[in-house]
């Protein structure tokens, strides 16, 4: 969606020529187009609404009922006759639903609007019928608030303005933004009448290089600023949200993009009814694609053989879709790109307009009201360049009139385009356009008088608006190197002649952008520093002495007007009030009121306020004597240790320089009292919670203090040291803990020492204790339990230090075993070798195997057994009879007879003897087995990592 409200551009007043009976795109080649127009709020249709509320303008445009997608639609005020600058709501992209979509915020009274789709080279151009719509309640208001003074003592200026007959009424009430809006001060309104300008907030140094556009970037139905900035990190485009109260806020993520040049311009370049940028000025154009919320995604960029002084959007080749043309003085002509209805651009290959030399400022609009885009270039003489609607332009109309910056509206309200040409101290030449292409002769505006004599050099920007109201199209006039960088205003009289004059000088700054920016009707503007909203009744009221919370610093405060029955209420922006200096509380704590002599004792001070956290710096006093400096921590805490207070009462007190929101202060004095060891031997013992650790590990460490048997226990605190480590700790029932960091013992053997100083019994002592680093540690859990004859696995671990990387050849043993243990178990590594990057771990797997219990049976040879030998004969003697036949087993019946006997025989002759025995082998002995594992360094054999693990067998 695209919003020009009294844009300095041409392109508001193309459409005028739809009002009248001829239009040119209605031509025989040019299909016939309806439009229709629906008035709604809140997604109903409305003919009323309440003041305040936004109304949502949505045209549809088809051609034989098939949906038009391509081309532009302008949002008219239907109740004049043409639609023209002042008179032009906004102008929209038609989007693949056929529809163009303005939301904007109308003030109150009755309304009627028109939209008028402009046509292209292949649909005809159309008009909806007349949509009424009446807003009623109070108008909007603008509130200003501006201060002076100093820290403690403020002036306050609070201004309230409408577009009303009578001026706002009531009350207006400071409120501390920063404190939850509390009520600082109320005042009644005074005054009145005289209209005029009311500055608002800062714009943080905006728009340095060329007028803004402006439109609604956010699709909330305000207009908002899109413009160029200078920095010294580059120049950027930017965009500031407008609230349609008048106040800006910067969009999140403005940074559109660094060296984009000096100029901008704004259209819905890829048709999705969302506001798109083009910015650029020195060797190329940066397309920005809105988002629809203010933000924006970089598209193309278009690249030059030379830097571009003006940039335009306009439809040049009639196909509906946003071109852009750029002035080119070194290059002496226009640059025209194609828009390919997608964000991107084609370089037009047709001959572009040759411009005279010197040129300064090119605007666009229809000039000749044949419906078609045209081209004006200001410079030593004014060149006006007709479009044919294909993207050439005929040959220019030169006319002699000179000047710099240039801008254009309908002065005399005929609905030809007219301009405006800066083009000497205090004066604007003024030429009025005869909607042939063709201009009059120049009549020059003089600001005469004493207003004239603050122009010095001839306005750098020009822009139309209706500022006060009354139908007429008003000119404002910017000079930014008068005095303080004034603006007078000059009000139209509607027949291309000014008959009025007001002038700014208050720090208005240069550039200057008109549009109506708090939806009351009248045109506002926005320039480099500040917007400003006309007004047509204003009332103000004062308050002298204002202060906000000592020592809060910086506090935000606006003026709060809660409305009347002509105008609604509203907030200023907000007001930076720097407060008083105030007075902080200062005090200071020790870790122990005493402590014997080399004992460090911790300091404390702490500052409070009665606002922000005090900064700065804290000095510590023994007496009269410097211990040292701290600065506060965010907290306003600082602390110090104190390790060399002298024997007897240390008076100790902290002192705050102070900073820019409180004074300085010193706190009140605290005694810390020094003594001297005692007499009696102490023992100190220094246990750590392992004499071996891995590198990086944190470690416990004990301290004990022990004294005479059945004497006092010792008091005071001990320290700990290696290294660069140090650290105290007092002494509970003459015990301290430590923790020593992960990373504070080195590799190889670290030496820990305790040292206590004493206390009014005791003497001193230290004791020391190593703990070692190994390069490499092994570590391996215990594996399951095993059975005889079974195995079992662990895995092996290997940790390399800070100090070690390299290969470990591995081995295992067993070392211990139960007492008269048998079959004892076997080890083995798998693998054998593990390499090991410094601060990494290798891996491998340790298995132990068992031995099962055997046993087996031995038989003796029978010999001699009688029984065995006829059992044999007989089974023998029975097999072969088997498969004999019967006629011949007679004779066999006599060898089974003589069998029998030879069993008889051999059993009474005496039997023979045989014996059995059995042999094995015991199983693995239950018990413990220990075994140890061994990586020995490839490269050094004197690097070893070892550890025991014990296995189980049941």
């Amino acid at each position: 969606m695209n919003r020009h409200l009294y844009r300095p551009t041409f392109s508001c007043l193309v459409l005028f020529v739809f009002f009248s009976a001829s239009i040119p795109f209605a031509c025989a080649t040019s299909a016939a187009t309806t439009t229709t127009l629906t008035v709604s709020s809140g997604g109903s249709a409305v003919t009323t609404v309440t003041s305040g509320n936004v109304v949502t303008l949505t045209a549809a445009v088809s051609s034989n009922s098939a949906k038009v997608t391509v081309g532009q639609v302008n949002f008219c005020d239907a109740s004049v006759t043409y639609c023209t600058d002042i008179h032009l709501l906004g102008t929209a992209q038609l989007t693949s639903a056929g529809t163009a979509v303005l939301k904007f915020l109308p003030p109150p009274g009755s309304h009627s609007y028109k939209a008028v789709f402009t046509g292209t080279k292949t649909m005809a151009t159309s008009a909806s019928t007349t949509s009424a719509l009446s807003v009623t309640g109070p108008g909007p208001s603008v509130t200003s608030l501006t201060s002076t003074g100093q820290a403690g003592n403020w002036t306050l200026s609070a201004t309230v303005g409408g577009n009303g007959t009578t001026s706002p009424t009531g009350t207006v009430s400071i409120l501390n933004a920063s404190a939850n809006n509390t009520v600082i001060a109320t005042g009644t309104l005074t005054g009145g009448g005289g209209g005029g300008f009311i500055r608002m907030g800062e714009l943080s140094g905006l728009f340095a290089e060329q007028p803004a556009v402006i439109g609604d970037f956010n699709g909330d139905g305000f207009l908002d600023v899109a413009g160029i900035v200078s920095s010294p990190s580059g120049v950027f485009a930017t965009v500031m949200l407008g609230d349609g109260t008048g106040n800006f806020a910067a969009a999140t993520g403005t940074d559109l993009g660094s060296q984009v040049g000096s100029v901008v311009a704004e259209a819905d370049f890829n048709g999705d009814g969302i506001l798109d940028l083009a910015v650029g000025g020195q060797s190329t154009v940066t397309i920005l694609q809105g988002n629809g919320d203010g933000t924006f995604k970089q598209g193309q960029t278009l690249t030059f053989s030379a830097n571009i002084s003006s940039l335009v959007a306009a439809d040049f080749n009639g196909d509906g879709i946003p071109d852009l043309a750029f002035l080119s003085p070194s290059l002496s002509r226009v640059l025209v790109y194609f828009g390919n209805g997608d964000g991107t651009f084609t370089a037009s290959t047709l001959a572009p307009p040759s411009t005279a030399s010197n040129t300064s400022a090119m605007v666009e609009g229809d000039f000749n009201g044949d419906g078609i885009a045209d081209l004006a270039v200001s410079g030593e003489t004014l060149e006006v360049f007709l479009g044919n609607g294909d993207g050439t332009f005929a040959s220019a109309i030169t006319n002699t009139q000179s000047g710099g910056f240039i801008t254009g509206c309908d002065f005399n309200g005929d609905g030809n385009l007219d301009l405006a040409v800066a083009n000497a101290p205090a004066s604007v030449a003024i030429l009025l356009g005869d909607g042939h292409g063709d201009f009059s002769t120049a009549t020059d505006v003089e600001i005469g008088g004493a207003l004239g004599a603050e122009f010095v050099d001839a306005p750098t920007y020009i822009a139309c608006g209706d500022f006060n109201g009354d139908g007429k199209t008003d000119l404002i006039i910017n000079d930014p190197i008068g005095q303080g960088s004034i603006s007078a205003v000059a009000y139209g009289n509607g027949d291309g002649t000014f008959g009025g004059f007001s002038v700014f000088t208050n720090g208005i700054a240069s550039v200057v952008t008109a549009g109506d920016f708090n939806s009351d009707g009248l045109s506002d503007l926005v320039t480099q520093d500040f917007p400003f909203m006309s007004v047509a009744q204003a009332s103000s009221v004062t308050f002298n002495g204002i202060s906000v919370t000592p020592g809060s610093g910086a506090q935000q405060v606006v003026a709060s007007y809660p409305g009347d029955s002509n105008y609604r209420g509203g907030a200023s922006q907000a007001v930076f009030l720097q407060a008083a200096q105030g007075t902080p509380t200062v005090s200071v704590t020790a870790s122990a009121a005493s402590v014997t002599q080399g004992v460090s004792v911790v300091l404390t001070a702490t500052v409070g306020g009665s606002g922000v956290v005090p900064t700065g710096s804290i000095i510590f006093y023994d007496g009269s004597g410097v211990l040292g400096t701290v600065k506060l921590n965010s907290a306003g805490i600082a602390t110090y240790s104190a390790s060399s207070l002298a024997l007897g009462t240390n008076s100790i007190t902290a002192s705050y320089g102070g900073d820019t929101n409180y004074v300085a202060a010193t706190s009140p004095a605290m005694a810390v009292t020094v003594t001297a060891p005692g007499s009696t031997a102490s023992t100190v013992t220094v246990k750590p919670a392992s004499t071996t650790v891995a590198a990086g590990q944190t470690l416990a460490v004990s301290i004990t203090v022990s004294g005479a048997a059945g004497g006092a226990t010792p008091t005071g605190s001990v320290n700990l040291a290696t290294g660069s480590y140090s650290s105290w700790q007092p002494l509970s029932g003459g015990t301290a803990s430590f923790t020593l960091p992960a990373g504070t013992l080195t590799s190889g053997a670290n030496t820990l020492t305790a040292s206590y100083p004493g206390d009014p019994v005791y003497a001193a002592g230290t004791a020391t204790a190593t703990v070692t680093v190994p390069l490499v540690l092994v570590a391996i859990p215990a594996p399951p339990s095993v059975t005889p004859g079974a195995s079992t696995t662990a895995t092996a671990t290997f940790s390399a230090g800070t100090n070690y990387q390299g290969t470990l050849n591995l081995t295992c043993a067993l070392t211990t075993s139960p007492t008269g243990a048998q079959s004892l178990p076997t080890c083995t590594m798998n693998p054998t070798s593990v390499a090991i990057a410094t601060g990494d771990t290798g891996t491998s797997t340790l298995t132990v195997k068992t031995t099962a219990a055997s046993t087996s049976s031995l038989r003796l040879p029978s010999r001699d057994n009688p029984w065995r030998i006829a059992g044999g004969g007989t089974v023998l003697a029975l097999l072969l009879t088997c498969g004999i036949s019967s006629r011949r087993r007679r004779w066999i019946s006599m060898l089974a007879l003589l069998a029998v006997f030879s069993v008889v025989a051999a059993i009474g002759c005496g039997g023979g003897s045989s014996s059995t025995g059995s042999t094995g082998s015991p199983g693995t002995t239950a018990g413990s087995y220990v075994f140890t594992v061994t990586g020995t360094d490839a490269s050094n054999a004197s690097i070893t990592a070892t550890t025991t693990v014990t296995v189980t067998v049941q």
